[in-house]
């Protein structure tokens, strides 16, 4: 791929690899989780894991309490963050089909063989200005018309996968430590899910500005 493709394509070059970052890191923080979850037969006591929450709504609230046993945690695992995985997979593959898409139906060439041999080097050179202008600007309207943004699958399914996912390690962890026999680790149990929001903000800001940083640089290096 050229410079100049790597320039008109820079908004579906920039969405695809977003999507195809957002799966990657789900993919791998679930296996890892079910690696994790698969070793605490050998090392966790008998007794089931008992892992909690709190929904807060309208100034109220309820808990929740979720009990199976240590030789399951692994296939759960699995199967709470199934859906995230799937979600962001197929916002990878979706972001992966547009810039092929693009790659393929943008015009990439200004037809040049229509101009005159009888011109002079002058009026060749203004009439290939021309054309490169015209290209140019069909590029642009083909951008500005055709989809570029991130799926909402990969939208959706990053951060359902970073609550969900930080919730079950969290719990697990405060479960077989014994955490959850203190008073603050019961309450970091019940309010994993404010935690992991205060966590977010931040760092959905750092990403934000690194990845305007990233785009800026590549924009000057082409």
């Amino acid at each position: 791929m050229t410079a100049d493709r790597d320039v008109v394509l820079h908004r579906w070059l920039h969405t695809d690899r977003g999507a195809m970052r957002t799966a990657a890191i789900t993919v791998s923080f679930t296996v890892a989780l079910v690696a994790f979850a698969a070793t605490l037969p050998l090392w966790v006591r008998d007794e089931p894991i008992v892992m909690g929450g709190a929904v807060y709504y309208n100034g109220t609230g309820s808990s929740f309490r979720w009990d199976f046993a240590a030789a399951d945690a692994w296939w759960i695992a699995g199967l709470v963050l199934a859906v995230p995985v799937l979600f962001t997979v197929i916002g990878a593959i979706r972001a992966r089909r547009r810039l092929a898409r693009a790659e393929r139906d943008i015009p990439w060439t200004a037809d040049l063989s229509t101009i005159g041999a009888a011109l002079t080097d002058a009026q060749r050179s203004a009439q290939v200005r021309s054309r490169q202008a015209d290209l140019a600007a069909r590029q642009q309207r083909f951008i500005e018309q055709n989809r570029s943004r991130i799926s909402l699958w990969s939208l959706f399914g990053g951060p359902l996968a970073y609550f969900v996912g930080g919730w079950f390690l969290i719990g697990l962890t405060l479960d077989v430590t014994g955490a959850t026999a203190t008073p603050l680790g019961a309450w970091l149990s019940a309010s994993s899910w404010f935690l992991l929001l205060l966590i977010m903000i931040p760092w959905s800001v750092i990403v934000t500005r690194a990845d305007r940083r990233r785009a800026q640089a590549e924009s000057r290096a082409v």
